[in-house]
């Protein structure tokens, strides 16, 4: 007899596994338009708060590509989003993230704005990958 204890954890276990799968294919992905489907939930988040074209272009002038990308792929404001289930929670998601970088101090000044690292990140992703 299969006890409820049983299949709750290995339910759990099946969705941590997929939960890093996900993850690890983040951090993989190596082209443009892969990069470009794995960020594009996220580009809702870009609502018009500030001009995320400027602050990503600047931003682009700040680090490299890669350096914007391994950044991405290390910050819990962009994974945690990544893993929502509707677009909804992952707006809340991504601005409690955003909340708790300017919290912390992770802010930068991009083209007269201060953002967060996250967005001004995220802004560079959408100008390089649309």
């Amino acid at each position: 007899m299969i006890k409820r204890r049983t299949v709750i954890a290995g339910g759990l276990g099946v969705l941590g596994a997929s939960t890093v799968g996900y993850l690890g294919s983040l951090a993989a992905c190596s082209g443009g338009a892969e990069r470009a489907a794995m960020l594009r939930p996220l580009y809702l988040a870009l609502n018009g708060a500030y001009p995320w074209q400027s602050v990503g272009k600047a931003w682009l002038a700040v680090e490299t590509e890669d350096q914007i990308w391994q950044g991405m792929t290390r910050s819990e404001a962009i994974r945690a989003p990544l893993l929502a289930l509707d677009d909804s929670d992952r707006k809340s998601r991504l601005d409690a993230a955003v909340q708790a970088e300017f919290g912390g101090g992770d802010i930068v000044q991009v083209d007269r704005w201060l953002v967060a690292r996250s967005e001004a990140r995220l802004a560079a992703a959408r100008v390089l990958y649309g």
